[in-house]
């Protein structure tokens, strides 16, 4: 099932995007256990942010969503139901780097801003970071026609 037969609070149109050399994962995954579990064909490069690189795809088993953030301190992967787009409102993850923390996620395409606590997240193709946020900060994601706090549960940084 292509993306554009999807509802549209579980649309991730990036997903549909003609593929390019630029959405190739960087080689040293290419052998991580995680990938075992990843469409690697369908990984799309969503967002470029200064030394940050965030990756979104399909997962299994089941209807999952794969998210990878990267920077040149490290990067954080997770591979989670797409349904959390509707039950919590996004798929989230945070890592850390030289600016604090960094909260990375998912969202439908029905949903056009982000603000981590006080912070508008950089919003592009599906994905969201906001870099120096707090871990804890409430994530709020807009759409046409409300306003939504994302559900999380609440553990330290690493996989949401």
């Amino acid at each position: 099932m292509g993306e554009t037969d999807r509802p549209l609070p579980v649309r991730v149109s990036v997903l549909d995007r003609v593929p390019t050399e630029l959405d190739a994962l960087p080689e040293h995954l290419s052998v991580g256990p995680m990938l075992q579990d990843v469409d690697v064909a369908s990984v799309r490069l969503a967002l470029a942010l200064d030394h940050r690189r965030v990756y979104v795809g399909l997962a299994g088993p089941g209807d999952c969503l794969f998210l990878w953030s990267e920077s040149q301190f490290g990067g954080a992967g997770s591979i989670g139901p797409r349904e959390t787009l509707v039950t919590h409102g996004a798929r989230v993850q945070s890592s850390w780097s030289d600016d604090g923390c960094e909260v990375v996620g998912i969202v439908s395409d029905e949903v056009t801003e982000v603000h981590v606590g006080g912070t508008e997240a950089v919003l592009a193709n599906n994905v969201f970071i906001a870099v120096g946020a707090a871990f804890d900060d409430p994530i709020v994601v807009q759409t046409a026609d409300r306003e939504r706090a994302v559900r999380l549960p609440r553990q330290p940084p690493g996989d949401i």
